[in-house]
């Protein structure tokens, strides 16, 4: 019990004014019966504060989820009861993850007697993983008060970090708002367009005969005919490098946990447009693989995969990834290609590569504009250091307009995007592809 006990600066500050008066009573002795006094009223207040502060009962709890959306904020709220019959100043230490160091941290609030207060705060994670909160303690002291009694509110708690699922919804509006532009579009049936299975409908004269169901007219005992629609899904497949250049950060946030949220936020928009949507990640081996399949509960299974995901710090080895893909995907896919090719050389190297799956899929690659590194090309420089910190700079941008257009004149399109503007930029493109089925 006497553990839970710390004493307070007070205390101290009221000793040594005690002890300066004992002083003061050793030269003018007719301070020595004050000072007695003043003795006994020291401990005596010390002993009354304990007293009270062992009849004080505290209690509190931490709630969150139990999944966190990396990138995102997420609320974590405390609930502290005071079920005593006085008011008490209430420190509150929380034993945050280790990943976010925050250490030294606290609030300070007032309980009334009988009362039950909510506190609410909000944590950003930058990486995916387990995450694992410590204690949480509560350190009680009345006013004027010289201890404080710690209580312990709750211990030790696990959460996951999962890749962004707090955008899913706003991801979802902007899809459902770019659809709403081509409301009323005229369809026209294209040739080569494959049909799909829709119903099964009593035969009307003029329906195509080659339709007619057999088996469901002899149960029936009337002409039965399966009805086809034209299919407009499409296949989608995010390919993901997880190779060391993927590690550079932004924000916090490194470019895998960038395109890995975009892969998790485009895969829910195309799964709700009845599209088929896999996945593959890849670094110096294949990591995972997931095949294209139809459905929301696909998406809890892609969520998964990618939560798993770990840099690579090796070269990639983008030979084997698209031998796969072409091997595994039969049909025609749309590829969404997520590297950080930082100059024209490093892209250079993986053009035949990227060249041989676009001959089979339609092939999106995605770049990611450097901020800062645009900002340096911006600024007027003062000294002969910064003019060649901008020359640099200058240079590495325009290269990544000139890997646009090179990728361009391959007949492969491309996506040049601050990693922040990712979702919407994949968004606006994978509805520009889905636009195609309209005219």
């Amino acid at each position: 019990m006497i553990r839970s006990l710390f004493i307070s600066g007070r205390f101290f500050r009221a000793a040594i004014g005690l002890i300066l008066f004992w002083l003061g009573a050793f030269l003018w002795p007719f301070l020595f019966v004050p000072a007695m006094v003043c003795t006994f009223i020291f401990w005596g207040y010390a002993l009354w504060d304990i007293i009270r502060l062992y009849g004080t009962h505290l209690e509190g709890e931490r709630n969150c989820a139990d999944r966190f959306s990396n990138g995102d904020l997420n609320p974590v709220r405390l609930t502290l009861e005071n079920r005593s019959s006085k008011a008490v100043d209430v420190r509150i230490i929380e034993e945050f993850p280790e990943q976010f160091q925050i250490r030294n941290h606290q609030w300070f609030i007032r309980l009334g007697p009988n009362i039950r207060r909510s506190y609410e705060y909000e944590l950003r994670p930058v990486k995916r993983g387990r995450y694992q909160f410590g204690h949480l303690w509560l350190y009680a002291r009345y006013s004027y008060g010289w201890f404080e009694r710690r209580f312990q509110a709750a211990s030790f708690q696990e959460v996951a970090v999962y890749p962004s699922f707090h955008q899913l919804k706003s991801n979802q509006f902007l899809a459902f708002h770019r659809n709403t532009l081509t409301t009323g579009a005229k369809k026209r049936k294209r040739l080569g367009l494959s049909s799909e299975f829709e119903q099964i409908k009593n035969y009307i004269p003029g329906d195509d005969v080659r339709h007619i169901n057999w088996k469901a007219t002899a149960r029936k005992g009337s002409l039965m005919l399966n009805q086809y629609r034209d299919e407009k899904t499409q296949q989608l497949i995010c390919m993901v490098d997880k190779g060391r250049r993927m590690e550079l950060p932004f924000h916090e946030m490194s470019l895998l946990d960038y395109a890995i949220n975009a892969s998790l936020a485009i895969s829910d928009i195309a799964l709700r447009s009845e599209d088929r949507v896999g996945l593959l990640t890849y670094g110096a081996k294949l990591s995972s693989w997931v095949a294209p399949e139809k459905g929301i509960r696909h998406l809890q299974r892609i969520q998964e995969v990618l939560y798993h995901q770990k840099t690579d710090f090796t070269e990639s080895n983008i030979e084997k990834a698209t031998a796969w893909v072409n091997r595994k995907a039969y049909e025609r896919s749309l590829i969404l290609y997520f590297n950080n090719y930082t100059s024209l050389l490093s892209l250079e190297r993986d053009l035949d590569y990227l060249r041989a799956l676009s001959r089979r899929h339609l092939l999106v690659v995605v770049l990611f504009k450097n901020r800062p590194l645009e900002e340096r090309a911006m600024q007027a420089p003062k000294t002969t250091r910064e003019v060649y910190h901008q020359v640099v700079a200058e240079q590495l941008v325009q290269e990544q307009q000139l890997m646009v257009r090179k990728l361009r004149r391959m007949g492969i399109l491309s996506i040049l995007t601050h990693p922040e503007d990712l979702n919407i930029a994949l968004i606006n493109r994978y509805l520009e592809v889905k636009k195609e089925l309209l005219v």
